[in-house]
This record gives structure tokens, C-alpha cells and sequence, in this order.
């Protein structure tokens, strides 16, 4: 993106529930890795039970039994304090959406 949006307002309406990376985590492929494992982020599920993840980290990991690191659990704490204000706006520049 260009600029900074405010995530809480885009996402206004949505369903979208913040996972915590230590707990939650969702295999995929691509060409240069047979698994991968995004930890946490953003689940939006359809009625028709496809779901979007919105992962905010930037990281992701090859192993299952990988630890999440210090540093995203550090980011996933200050995003929860943004994701339940009502004061406060929650601004990105760029997230990666995932369609399962």
C-alpha cells in the first residue's frame, strides 16, 4: 500500500478474530517450501467456511514445532491493545492476505 490504513476500520464489520501466535497456526505450500506455518494473525472465515488470514508479522515458519519468536509475541501483545480500543487507531502500511 501506499499509505497507512487504519486496519480496525477496514476490517470494520468483517468478523475478523486476532489469533495469538503462540496457540494458533495454519499449514500451506508454495513453490519453494512444501509446508509452511503461519503463526496467528487475522481469521476471517465466509459463510461458506473459506478463510482469509491476514498475517502481520512479515514471518513465517517451516517447521511445525518452531518457536514463535519473542519479538512477533512482542508484536501480537501491542496489537491486542490496538484491536480492543475504542480510542485508538491501528495503522499498517502492508499485511499479507492468505486465502484458504
Amino acid at each position: 500500500m501506499c499509505s497507512d490504513l487504519d486496519v480496525k476500520e477496514v476490517l470494520k464489520d468483517c468478523g475478523g478474530e486476532l489469533m495469538d501466535p503462540r496457540t494458533s497456526r495454519i499449514k500451506f505450500s508454495d513453490l519453494c517450501y512444501p509446508d509452511k506455518w503461519i503463526h496467528g494473525g487475522i481469521h476471517i472465515r465466509r459463510n461458506d467456511g473459506r478463510l482469509a488470514v491476514i498475517e502481520l508479522t512479515g514471518d513465517y515458519l517451516i517447521k511445525e514445532d518452531s518457536n514463535v519468536t519473542e519479538k512477533n509475541i512482542e508484536k501480537y501483545l501491542k496489537t491486542v491493545e490496538l484491536w480492543n480500543s475504542r480510542d485508538s487507531t491501528w495503522e499498517e502500511d502492508w499485511f499479507h492476505i492468505y486465502i484458504f
